[in-house]
């Protein structure tokens, strides 16, 4: 009996060995991007190489990132956004938004509303409450990632919660979610 028996998990030797090589190609990485590091014109410690398909992404994740000061620039990127959001499920109306039977366009600028605003919000407002996020000089592309990655997520909570507010009675949105019950066998 195995140590793998006990955790109903198949003994895959490749998997394993792959996960060992991995495991030592990150240890390489790490070391030798403390061992090269120069200093570029801001004062910042980069890799001056990397070793690695690991190494090669967590350089490219630490390269500055153009951060816009420009309060129109960032505006026509949040109102860009919720035009884009709007016009794609006016004139595609996906997940059963054309089967409602109220004013669709009404009904769907909620959405594109919604995403203006929570885009606005985190370009306008997040940068005075924390402005040595948004410094220019340590704006990476990491935290560039981690803004796009946050501000997905809250577009989608709102958005879940107006969908299934507003659109509680009429869009099929629980067809998408509950599993057939014939495969299940869970009522």
């Amino acid at each position: 009996m195995d140590i793998f028996s006990k955790f109903r998990v198949a003994y895959r030797p490749d998997i394993i060995l792959w996960g060992y090589f991995l495991l030592i190609d990150m240890k390489n990485t790490r070391a030798s991007l403390q061992v090269n590091m120069i200093t570029d014109q801001n004062k910042r410690q980069i890799p001056r190489r990397s070793t690695g398909l690991i190494g090669l992404f967590a350089s490219w994740l630490n390269q500055p990132f153009m951060f816009t000061s420009s309060a129109l620039a960032r505006f026509l990127i949040s109102f860009s956004f919720g035009i884009f959001v709007f016009l794609f499920l006016r004139i595609f109306l996906p997940f059963g938004l054309g089967s409602i039977p109220v004013n669709k366009t009404l009904f769907i600028s909620v959405y594109g509303v919604s995403t203006t605003f929570i885009i606005s919000t985190w370009l306008f407002i997040l940068p005075l409450f924390s402005p040595g996020i948004f410094n220019k000089e340590q704006y990476t592309i990491r935290k560039y990632l981690i803004l796009c990655f946050g501000n997905t997520l809250l577009i989608d909570i709102i958005n879940r919660i107006y969908t299934r507010t507003a659109g509680a009675d009429f869009l099929p949105y629980k067809k998408l979610i509950k599993p057939p019950t014939h495969i299940t066998g869970i009522n």
